[in-house]
């Protein structure tokens, strides 16, 4: 890895390295909080259609419905 130093580019060290690493990593992390709820947002029917399940096929079946949804986009450990 490089980066620019007076208009020079250099190596970084071991120690940037690692830090760049690391916030890599953290930024990652991040990303993933904020994927795994988009992804089931966009996965989940809309409350009125909820409602509907609720209503015409009882709790169990609208449970059924939330909990394939969530087993398909997990919470990333972490969060």
């Amino acid at each position: 890895m490089k980066k620019i130093v007076n208009g020079i580019e250099v190596d970084l060290t071991a120690e940037e390295i690692l830090e760049k690493e690391s916030q890599d990593a953290a930024a990652l992390l991040e990303i993933q909080k904020i994927q795994f709820k988009i992804d089931r947002q966009l996965a989940y029917p809309s409350l009125a259609e909820q409602m509907d399940i609720l209503y015409h096929e009882g709790f169990d079946a609208w449970k059924s419905v939330i909990k394939e949804i969530k087993d398909k986009y997990p919470k990333p450990e972490g969060v």
